[in-house]
């Protein structure tokens, strides 16, 4: 959002470096460009016309209302139909190390198998413009008519990466009078006439409002006494930081993901060179995540 961009303009003092969104994905052992999903387009003929048979099939059936997804492999199946939907069910158990069937539909919107693509772009887009129910269901890359923007994002552009950020922000904040307590340990929470009052290890502290800005719902259930009860599926990742002496190494992109269940990585981040964290030799770095399982070796 443009409002968000002139606050982090302001707070970095206009050092930000402009990043073009350029995702790769590997499937089948090729790599498609500009798309972040596994692309089923290497696939035999045969199979890419089953798929096409079944998601028309599918139109047909869904055209009047759309289904309940019960899981992932519930939203596979209807989605994408059988043939498609067995491929990305087995994507899925190779990635997460966990079955779809008990992972809930919803995380289909921040999931990197969320949308289906097997054609070429401009057929994808024949798909999803006159079949109404594929439309939510089906990819094309971004600018494929030609009328599209690449996405970009904006980065600290002081060769401290994001703590440059995190410094910047704190001397932002504490030229505007706001007091920052790090370290702080925090026994409990509670409200006492319009105020909420903190227990910690350095005493009581009254405030007007206080906002949880993280993500660690069961400890302010514990705080505050409400009922949580937490549904999510924590993934194992190494991570590994590679030091690069030859920029000429890495091609142009924003990150890799990988689907073939015969390569050991996850994603791959241009992190260094598209960050401009570099010394004055041109060494930078990529980053790798690899997933893994507890108390592997």
């Amino acid at each position: 959002p443009n409002n968000l961009v002139k606050i982090i303009n302001k707070v970095m003092k206009n050092k930000v470096k402009k990043i073009e969104y350029k995702p790769q994905s590997i499937y089948n052992d090729k790599i498609t460009k500009r798309y972040a999903y596994p692309s089923l387009t290497s696939l035999p003929k045969k199979t890419k016309d089953k798929i096409y048979k079944e998601l028309i099939d599918l139109n047909k059936k869904y055209l009047e209302k759309t289904p309940k997804f019960s899981s992932m492999y519930d939203y596979f199946n209807k989605g994408y139909g059988k043939t498609a939907g067995k491929i990305f069910s087995k994507l899925f158990k190779n990635l997460y190390g966990v079955s779809p069937k008990i992972i809930e539909s919803s995380i289909r919107r921040n999931s990197c198998m969320g949308r289906l693509k097997f054609l070429d772009d401009k057929e994808m887009m024949f798909l999803k413009k006159n079949y109404n129910y594929l439309e939510n269901t089906l990819a094309a890359r971004n600018n494929t008519e030609g009328n599209g923007k690449i996405g970009t994002s904006i980065y600290p552009d002081n060769q401290k990466g994001l703590r440059g950020w995190c410094d910047n922000s704190k001397n932002f904040l504490q030229n505007k009078g706001i007091s920052i307590r790090n370290g702080i340990d925090i026994k409990k929470i509670s409200e006492n006439k319009n105020q909420v009052i903190l227990k910690t290890n350095e005493g009581d502290m009254t405030f007007d409002k206080v906002i949880w800005c993280n993500s660690n719902l069961e400890q302010i259930s514990k705080f505050c006494k409400f009922k949580f009860k937490d549904y999510s599926y924590g993934v194992p990742l190494v991570y590994f930081t590679y030091i690069l002496k030859h920029k000429d190494l890495i091609k142009n992109f924003s990150y890799l993901h990988n689907f073939d269940s015969n390569r050991i990585f996850f994603r791959v981040h241009n992190a260094g060179f598209n960050t401009g964290q570099k010394d004055n030799n041109g060494n930078s770095f990529i980053t790798v995540e690899c997933f893994s399982s507890l108390n592997s070796k």
